[in-house]
């Protein structure tokens, strides 16, 4: 039985890392990332492949080059297609990667992180910060697209909150 057990764990660790292969693929930051390999550590592992739902819990870390994701419980849900988003929970989850053509790396925190990788777009509840090369935006939520490079931050759910940003003025030509 704990030979059968040990097995299973083999598998699904296995499964595990053909799954994050796969986002890895088709996940966000640098085009250059997506050619090295992803390294994922967590506590836990749980695959269901009927609903094609994984859960990664327990201390999670994900990278792959310059992208680093932490959180207590990330979730993975696909589709045909692919993935068709990743949830990432935590006090806060935090978010570590470089877009194309900025020299520096962003960074981001919610306790909630939700990341559609089919069209780049991402949310972030609960406590949420951004800092893209030395802009910063602070509110109850924050989504940001990276295909037309749009911000939106909002204050808390009963509007009595304020949204804070920080924007630096543009290089001269």
């Amino acid at each position: 039985m704990a030979a059968r057990v040990t097995q299973m764990k083999g598998l699904c660790v296995g499964i595990s890392f053909v799954l994050l292969c796969s986002l890895s693929a088709s996940a966000f930051a640098l085009k250059a990332d997506r050619q090295v390999p992803a390294n994922l550590a967590a506590d836990r592992v749980d695959i269901d492949e009927v609903k094609r739902i994984s859960t990664y819990s327990g201390s999670v870390h994900l990278s792959q080059g310059s992208l680093n994701l932490w959180a207590d419980v990330v979730v993975v849900k696909r589709d045909e297609a692919g993935v068709q988003f990743i949830d990432a929970t935590g006090k806060p989850a935090r978010l570590k990667l470089r877009f194309d053509g900025d020299k520096a790396d962003a960074r981001l925190r919610a306790e909630n992180i939700r990341y559609y990788p089919a069209d780049g777009h991402m949310e972030l509840t609960n406590d949420a910060y951004m800092w893209r090369e030395g802009d910063e935006f602070s509110g109850y939520s924050i989504t940001y697209d990276e295909s037309d490079d749009k911000v939106v931050a909002h204050s808390d759910a009963t509007g009595q909150g304020r949204v804070k940003a920080v924007i630096q003025p543009q290089a001269e030509e």
